[in-house]
């Protein structure tokens, strides 16, 4: 039902009105009341008046409404004001209105008016009953599982219902195990409604289903006959009349597909047109002519797909029943070209007569229509038209048609568009029932409409946009909803979605636009009727706000081609008589999904390399980014800026840098990194101008590789072949490494595109998924030469879809127990030979398709002479969107699978076609396979097939229904010079659009004739310009009226090529020494091979580094010249051209790069990365020479050269080995701990035999000793290696970093090493906490003395919570979110003045620190993420981030100006769109929006009124709401909120909820409005249920700033205090608010004195950190982890003694207590500093979805967990190190509640030789 709310009054208008009541009378009432709720209205409606300007003016803004409204019977609820003022509305209380009641409303105008004269104005209305229907209600089976039925149908309401009312738990059906669901449609009444799991019995049998509508007497209930599976039969057989009539016929089993039904199923007297068939459902359309009765006949040969015949012939008798009236419009398109021919077609059945409604959109209203619709759409039709004409036409004066069948009419508009022929008419046809021919022969007299009325009029004056145009026999108060489908009565012509309407709009103007990006548009006019370019038409484009953002005229060749200001909406095309219109949006532009169109997108022109001088770096390095920059189409300014960007892997902006300058293109920045920063794949993002490009940076904790490894494998691999893997291993100095162990494993995954030289085909199985996998294959030992050759014998692959990409890693041992690692990637072949397929998305119907198949070797050479299978499946809806490949092969291998398709196709040359057509007005999705039976290789792939658009659009989603014009070139590569030929069709009377086009521009058009008995050959010169790739774009128009081929008038199709300029290519050669010594100055010197000026970059990188993933010297010219996308669009409007094919209407009546990483300074580093990167330089064409340093290093550096110059690019590099005659290398853990103890290895060189006696010694700094010997005597009989070890021994407590010097000399020869290593307590630091309440007196606390920790006493004369504890909290979290920060920001910000002044400067720091790291975590629409990579703000943590940055602006701090404006708007939007709800603590995230607003001083009073207004609202948001009206300066309103109702809700963890937390909000708004009478109390339990030691985040947060508000206005003052220790003793006078003293951890105890009356509340805080050989014990608190320990073949093993080189697996398993869930855990995996942690990421290997921190000596995950769901997280390991080192604990833990954590005990680990 459509409930009509406002009903004007007027003359004509019946009021109920009893006289006795001295009611005012009509005529008086229209003085004050303008429109009122009348009719039937919904039990939930408001009751609503609407009062007249007069009245307006005398209703005083502070009467009470609540008297306005009298109702009888009696309504309770409330009246308020809306929309402003314009309307005055009763909301009923729910369940008030009563159905099916009459209520008699009287309003008071003198309460409103103040003239106390005027009468009660009364008026009356029903409250309609809800009722619910079941209809259309069919049963089939399910084409999944054939012992299951489906049952689909429709649930008609009587009054639209919400979809939360409309519960399938309220739907019941009578057989246990039925799945319902229930979606809403478009239409308001109706409801789909489908249940499925259905069961099927032996016999058939009854299903009842039932549905009450909840809240109301609304129920309904229908029975249908199950069928069952004894027997197959036709169980099921119903008429659909209609514009297509058709019989659909239900079966119990799926029908055969390979099985003709034609002849099998027939209709007597009828035609059949065709038979679709559909599982077990089959649809016979038929053409009856007329007949009164059909008899269908289906035949006992019809067979089941399981070879089961019908029983016997079935024949089943229809009698036809009248067609209901109807109307339908039998066209596509709204531009009507042929101005002498200007007739609008319909079609009308049982219909006498038609009226005629005519809206003109004015010409110049056009424009503004288009914003709001599709150029076929009529929304806000009086916006932008009016009614102009309005006529009732009969269809039965030519008395041969019969009117009970479908005729066709037109009326003819030639006279109509000759007004404003620029206009769009929208035509509307309706119906009334005395019209009807219904069951009758001929109708009563009827009033005909012959023009326009005074109401009309009214209506279209109407000062609203958006017009209801109903049904003219629409009558509310004689419409019923269940008569509704019924032509015999009334209520059926009420329905005005049965009165079509069309929009029309007549030119003759062709337009075709094309745009790459907002600076420039291609246009081209011809006449649609003949395809003649049009001269002199103006072309004009509009942005959406209308202005023109440029015009142009187009010349002889119907082009118009000018520069636009900004991105056009509209083009219109105009010649002074007509004007067409062409909305340009993007997403409307001509589909290319079927073309090869792919490639690197370069829409604007601008093209960048962006490269690093190595593939991966170590937190603490200097990234190196290089970003050259090509603009051929000159688009920029000189020196324009490049802005780089570098975010981290959560997303995070981490550095913001821009340069204005740059050399040539060149542009170098320099990223210092901190050792902290996160590991994993970092993004770089550089914008120049409007383009933006993106480069990944890889960071994790790596180490050089020292050797150099070479792996040798053949370039494919096969199953069952055997195969040997040489590695070849030396000293990066050159000196041969033997002897070591060298391990080989591999990891297999999909290798979608194996062979290079066919990429259009697939040669991947979609029925099979294949999972990643490692396999351990084989180890060797290096031979005296570092040669191994190691047999290899791969894995048989389960679930292989065709060619797999084998990524091998070769690991090599030192002796030492260092490692080094490379690693190659090679094809592996699970079968001898593979089939590929070139397969598009889409195909249209009525086309001979055909699929182009090859057969290739594991080489990807072709091969003739297979036989090949294949078979087309058609996939039923469902699978469209459940397509995995395990989904697909289920489908493929059972019964319900429908072949649409098969056969057999022998290659020749190793090519063959599998040919396919789908005949309109089938359509659908197939799955096409192929196999190679031989091999057992197949291929395959999805593809759609869909009605071309000039057949209309089939009933789906997604298809573009384009119209494809097939044409070709004579090669796909060319080189600058060559001429290629396009390759045009036959066409009578047709031209083709001729546009060569690349990724940013337009290059060329021309238009070329076509032939009609031949192909066309046309010659196209290939330029520079056209590098590295070009597309042709070719649009065949052919004339409107022709009638030679029945393809639309408009077709176009794509193809593309490659162009070689080999100008493009530079040469750069390098001129180094093969051998320098380490620390002495060498010279490169730097030229182009030819003498070209080039531009370049220098780099020398560490090979070890470059090594560890392959990373390979950057290639400029490949990248600058790779393949580029279609990056231009083209729109235009044949597709709204009506009649745009050749089948006309029937006769009518007439009736009218690489990746590369903020070093710390000062500060010394484990591992100092060998690399040197400089530039860009310059050249021209002479030599350019450089001189060189290095720093202390002996192995091999890589030295690179990138260059570029004018578009031409090239690349260089050279090996140079670093060494002298005495050479050595020592090894030592990542990390240390207190108390380890380590043997160092150093690995002796000696390159001369002349060098005999060598002296070694090592020296150490800091919190390390030498335990041993710290120096030896070495002889070497002649050149070689040796190995000494020396024993070093960490401090047990002492931490910092050390540093090792070893040094070795013999005569001149000299050779240093140093390394700086980190030393740490690996265990965490422990606080105590102890408080006490202190009257008159004396008291005393006592700690174990310690020299190492620290103690703090806090006094204060209000309630403690020991602030000084949660200062050393905040300073030690280790986990970082937005909302952690900002927590940390608030309560330094807050709670710092309490602190000791040593503590408060370091708060300083840290807050500086976290606004910027909250500054760069902001989005572009203010908001602020959470962490993971999120996409959008995070609303709480929002509100808290701006919070944060309010309080620091007031005491103030530098605060980003854009960044808090930004934040400011942010809330102001999401506080306007806030719909109230206090689920999910909805009403609180909107209160405290409101409150930080109000700290801003950008209060939202509007929205505080909202909130306020609301009928139900938490406590928590109350108290909020409160505050933020208090700040405002609002008080008395502020007391208002306390005094509302309110309920305490539960916690959710949008708002990271604590109980505690919201405690502390409603403290601080208590003590902000003086109430500290009240807030005295719960200050009191807050500081006694606060623990800094169990604290959360939220709870730091908000008691903050509390208790410092609390201090700010309590005026308690204790006289004096005195405290004492260690024998001296200080008095303090007159303490007020807190006061903290630092004590010596030392002194063992401390005594107060409280020599005044006032209580002292006294908290002392002790530090102290575990040392390192204590052993931590193992606990758990609402969580448990369980460390399990297993060998590389998952036996378990005690990892407390290993032997160097052990490899093991580490998994951790971790769950929290039953029933408890949480989104923000954290695991943090500490190893011994001897092991080493095996980072998969390194090699791309590692798939996770959990955020993953990997260091040195620890990983750390952060993710969620579910309720009874226990994580597995593994890791690989290895013993590298010998020594005894400390094993720490391994913690989860809940990072927002304290209470869940737990840890494993630490112990002491041995690795052993």
């Amino acid at each position: 039902m459509k409930a009509r709310l406002l009903n004007l009054l007027t003359l004509a208008l019946l009021i109920l009105v009893g006289c006795q009541n001295n009611y005012m009378s009509e005529s008086d009432a229209q003085q004050w009341i303008a429109a009122y709720t009348s009719d039937l209205v919904d039990p939930d409606s408001k009751i609503r008046i609407e009062p007249t300007d007069s009245l307006k003016k005398l209703i005083d803004p502070q009467t009470s409404l609540d008297d306005v409204f009298n109702f009888s019977p009696r309504i309770k609820g409330e009246a308020v004001s809306a929309e402003n003022g314009r309307f005055i509305d009763f909301n009923p209380y729910k369940g008030q209105l009563e159905e099916g009641q009459e209520y008699e409303c009287r309003i008071d105008i003198a309460a409103l008016s103040g003239i106390e004269t005027l009468d009660d104005f009364a008026f009356t209305f029903h409250v309609a009953k809800r009722e619910v229907k079941m209809q259309d209600v069919h049963l089939r089976i399910d084409p999944q599982n054939i012992g299951m039925a489906i049952v689909t149908g429709k649930m008609v309401f009587s009054h639209p219902v919400e979809e939360l009312s409309v519960d399938a738990k309220a739907f019941s059906c009578s057989k246990h195990g039925a799945e319902v669901k229930i979606n809403c449609t478009d239409e308001a009444l109706v409801w789909d409604f489908i249940v499925t799991d259905v069961p099927r019995d032996e016999e058939d049998y009854d299903l009842v289903m039932k549905y009450s509508l909840a809240g109301t007497s609304a129920k309904t209930s229908h029975r249908i006959s199950v069928p069952g599976l004894s027997c197959f039969k036709m169980h099921s057989a119903t008429n659909n009349p209609g514009y297509e009539p058709y019989i659909n016929l239900e079966f119990t089993n799926q029908l055969d597909p390979q099985q003709d039904l034609d002849g099998l199923i027939t209709i007597d007297r009828c035609e059949v047109s065709s038979i679709e068939r559909n599982g077990a459902s089959v649809r016979v359309y038929y053409n009856c002519g007329g007949a009164a009765k059909i008899n269908v006949n289906i035949s006992e040969m019809v067979r089941s797909n399981d070879g089961r015949n019908l029983p016997s012939d079935v024949n089943q008798e229809f009698e036809l029943e009248a067609i209901p009236p109807a109307i339908v419009i039998p066209i596509s398109g709204t531009i009507l070209p042929d101005g002498n021919n200007l007739v609008f077609p319909f079609r009308a059945v049982n219909l006498a007569a038609v009226d005629v409604e005519v809206v003109k959109i004015y010409s110049d209203n056009v424009l503004h229509f288009l914003q709001d619709n599709e150029i076929d759409n009529d929304y806000y039709l009086r916006k932008s038209g009016r009614l102009i004409y309005k006529k009732t036409v009969r269809l039965d004066e030519n008395k041969s048609l019969d009117l009970h069948q479908w005729q066709n009419f037109s009326i003819n508009l030639n006279g109509l568009f000759k007004q404003e022929r620029s206009a769009i008419y929208n035509i509307r046809l309706s119906f009334r029932q005395a019209y009807s021919l219904y069951d009758r022969d001929e109708v009563p007299e009827f009033e005909m409409m012959t023009g326009i009325t005074d109401q009309d009029n009214k209506v279209w004056d109407k000062q609203n946009s958006y017009i209801s145009r109903e049904a003219p026999d629409y009558n509310w108060e004689e419409y019923y909803w269940r008569d509704a489908d019924d032509p015999s009565k009334a209520s059926y012509y009420m329905a005005s979605y049965r009165m079509p309407e069309y929009n029309l709009l007549a030119s003759n103007l062709g337009i075709i636009v094309k745009r790459a990006d907002d600076q420039k548009i291609w246009t081209t006019v011809s006449d649609i009727m003949t395809t003649t370019p049009l001269e002199g038409v103006k072309v004009t484009a509009y942005n959406y706000q209308l202005r023109e953002v440029g015009s142009g005229w187009t010349d002889s060749r119907g082009f118009a081609d000018f520069p636009v200001s900004g991105k056009p909406f509209v083009v219109t095309a105009s010649d002074g008589v007509s004007t067409s219109y062409l909305k340009v949006k993007d997403g409307y532009e001509k589909s290319t999904s079927v073309f090869d169109v792919s490639g690197k997108s370069n829409t604007t022109g601008v093209n960048g390399y962006i490269y690093g001088e190595r593939g991966i770096c170590r937190p603490g390095d200097d990234i190196h980014l290089t970003m050259i920059v090509e603009d051929k189409q000159k688009t920029l300014p000189s020196n324009h800026p490049v802005t780089m960007e570098l975010y981290t892997p959560d997303g995070v902006l981490y550095d913001r840098q821009t340069l204005t300058k740059g050399v040539n293109g060149f542009y170098a920045f320099c990223i210092k990194t901190t050792d902290d920063v996160e590991t994993g794949r970092w993004g770089a993002k550089f914008t120049v101008g409007g383009t933006v490009f993106n480069h990944t940076v890889q960071i994790e904790s790596i180490k050089p590789n020292r050797l150099k490894v070479n792996l040798t494998l053949p370039e494919v691999l096969t199953c069952n072949e055997e195969a040997k893997a040489q590695v070849n291993a030396q000293w990066l100095t050159g000196v041969i490494a033997k002897g070591l162990k060298t391990n080989l494993e591999v990891t297999l995954y999909n290798n979608d595109k194996p062979f290079s030289d066919h990429n259009a085909y697939r040669f991947s199985n979609p029925l099979l998924d294949f999972t990643q996998s490692t396999y351990e294959l084989t180890s060797g030992i290096l031979d005296s030469l570092g040669n191994v050759a190691l047999d290899i014998v791969m894995p048989q692959p389960e679930n292989a879809p065709g060619m797999l990409q084998a990524n091998f890693l070769c690991r090599v041992e030192e002796a030492v127990g260092n490692e080094s690692i490379t690693s190659k990637s090679v094809k592996y072949s699970p079968f001898k030979s593979y089939v590929g397929i070139d397969l598009k998305q889409e195909y249209e119907t009525d086309t001979d398709l055909r699929f182009q198949v090859i057969t290739v070797d594991p080489q990807g050479r072709l091969i003739s002479g297979k036989k090949l299978e294949w078979k087309i499946y058609e996939l039923e809806w469902n699978w469209w969107w459940q397509g995995t490949a395990d989904n697909l092969r289920r489908y493929v291998e059972g019964q319900s699978a429908e072949i649409a398709a098969s056969g057999d196709v022998v290659t020749k040359n190793g090519k063959a076609e599998i040919p396919f057509k789908v005949e309109y007005p089938n359509w659908g999705r197939f799955i096409v396979l192929v196999k190679d039976p031989q091999s057992g290789h197949t291929t395959g792939g999805i593809i759609m097939v869909d009605w071309p658009q000039w057949r209309g659009r089939s009933d789906k989603d997604g298809s573009k229904g384009a119209s494809i014009l097939s044409f070709s070139l004579d090669k796909n590569k060319y080189e600058v010079g060559e001429t290629a030929q396009v390759f045009l069709p036959k066409a009578a009377n047709g031209k083709v659009l001729l546009s060569v086009e690349n990724g940013n521009r337009v290059i060329s058009r021309q238009w070329v004739k076509t032939s009609a008995d031949k192909e066309t050959a046309f010659n196209l010169k290939v330029t520079k310009e056209m590098a590295p790739n070009f597309y042709v774009h070719a649009t065949l128009l052919q004339p409107h009226s022709q009638t030679l081929n029945d393809l639309p008038i408009r077709m176009y199709g794509i193809q593309g090529a490659e162009v070689i300029d080999n100008n493009s290519i530079l040469r750069p050669l390098i001129e180094v020494a093969d051998e320098i010594l380490p620390q002495k100055e060498f010279t490169v010197k730097v030229k182009e091979e030819n003498g070209r000026p080039m531009t370049y970059t220098l780099a020398i990188v560490d090979e070890g580094l470059l090594d560890i993933n392959g990373f390979k010297t950057p290639n400029a010219w490949r990248t600058m010249n790779m393949r580029e996308a279609l990056g231009v669009k083209t729109w235009d409007l044949y597709d709204n051209v009506i009649g745009a094919y050749a089948g006309k209407f029937t006769s009518v009546l007439s009736i009218g790069g690489d990746e590369a990483l903020r070093a710390a300074a000062g500060k010394e580093k484990r591992f100092n990365p060998v690399v040197k990167f400089m530039g860009p330089f310059t050249t021209d064409g002479r030599t350019k020479t450089h001189k060189i340093t290095l720093p202390m290093y002996v192995g091999s550096v890589r030295v690179m050269v990138v260059a570029a110059q004018n578009g031409a690019y090239g690349s260089a590099e050279k090996n140079v080995t670093v060494r002298s005659p005495l050479m050595l290398i020592p090894t030592m853990p990542r990390v240390l701990s207190c108390g380890d103890k380590v043997n160092m290895p150093v690995n002796l060189f000696v390159t001369k035999d002349e060098i005999k006696d060598v002296d070694m010694s090592v020296s150490v700094e800091g919190p390390l000793k030498v335990a041993g010997a710290a120096s030896r005597k070495v002889n070497f009989s002649s050149a070689g290696e040796k190995i000494l070890d020396f024993a070093l021994e960490c401090d047990a407590t002492a931490t910092g970093m050390a540093k090792i010097t070893v040094k070795a000399t013999s005569g001149t020869h000299m050779a240093s090493e140093t390394i700086n290593i980190m030393v740490k307590n690996p265990h965490e630091v422990n606080v105590d906490t102890e408080q006490k309440l202190l009257g008159t007196g004396e008291t005393q606390f006592v700690w174990n003395a310690d020299n190492t920790g620290s103690v703090t006493l806090e006094m204060s004369t209000l309630p403690s919570i020991n602030l000084d504890k949660v200062y050393s909290f905040v300073k030690n979290y280790s986990h970082y979110c937005t909302e952690q920060l900002s927590s940390r920001a608030m309560f330094l910000l807050y709670g710092r003045k309490f602190l000791s002044a040593e503590k408060q400067a370091a708060a300083e720091q840290m807050i500086r620190e976290i606004l910027k790291e909250i500054a760069s975590r902001q989005l572009s629409d203010g908001g602020f993420r959470y962490w993971k990579n999120s996409a959008s703000a995070h609303e709480w943590a929002t509100s808290m981030a701006g919070e944060a940055m309010t309080e620091a602006l007031n005491q103030g701090f530098a605060v980003g100006s854009g960044t808090y404006q930004k934040w400011i708007e942010y809330q102001i939007a999401k506080s306007k769109s806030y719909r109230h709800s206090t689920k999910n603590a909805e009403d609180l995230i909107q209160a405290y929006r409101l409150y930080t607003l109000a700290l801003a001083g950008k209060e939202q009073t509007a929205y505080m009124n909202r909130l306020k207004e609301a009928k139900k609202i938490s406590e928590q948001a109350k108290y909020r709401l409160a505050a933020a009206y208090y700040i405002a300066g609002r008080t008395s309103v502020a007391e208002d909120v306390l005094a509302k109702e309110s309920v305490m809700t539960d916690g959710n963890y949008a708002t990271f909820w604590s109980e505690l937390r919201d405690d502390a909000m409603k403290l601080e708004t208590l003590v902000m409005m003086g109430m500290i009478s009240d807030a005295m109390p719960l200050a009191q339990s807050i500081a006694s249920d606060f623990s800094a030691q169990y604290c959360s985040t939220q709870e730091v947060a908000f008691v903050a700033p509390a208790f410092s508000r609390l201090a700010d206005v309590v005026d308690d003052v204790a006289s004096s205090v005195t405290v004492s220790y260690e024998g001296s003793s200080k008095e303090y006078k007159n303490v007020k608010g807190v006061k903290t003293l630092e004590i010596p951890a030392s002194a063992g105890s401390v005594t107060i004195r409280n020599g005044s009356e006032q209580n002292i509340y006294l908290s002392l805080t002790s530090q102290r950190q575990p040392s390192a050989q204590e052993t931590i014990q193992a606990k758990a608190d609402g969580a448990e982890i369980y460390l399990i320990y297993t060998d590389m073949n998952g036996k378990p093993i005690d990892v407390k003694t290993l032997k160097q080189g052990d490899e093991i697996y580490a998994d951790i398993k971790v769950r929290l207590d039953a029933g408890a869930s949480s989104e923000s855990m954290a695991l943090t995996f500490k190893v011994p500093s001897g092991w080493e942690i095996w980072n998969e990421r390194i090699n791309n290997l590692q798939q996770t979805n959990e955020r993953t921190d990997i260091r040195d000596d620890r990983v750390n995950w952060y993710f969620s967990l579910r309720s009874n769901e226990e994580k597995t997280f593994r890791v690989k390991l290895r013993a590298a190190y010998e020594g005894e080192y400390i094993m720490p604990s391994t913690i989860v833990e809940d990072m927002y509640r304290a209470d869940c954590r737990a840890c494993t005990a630490s112990c002491k680990v041995k690795i052993s030789k």
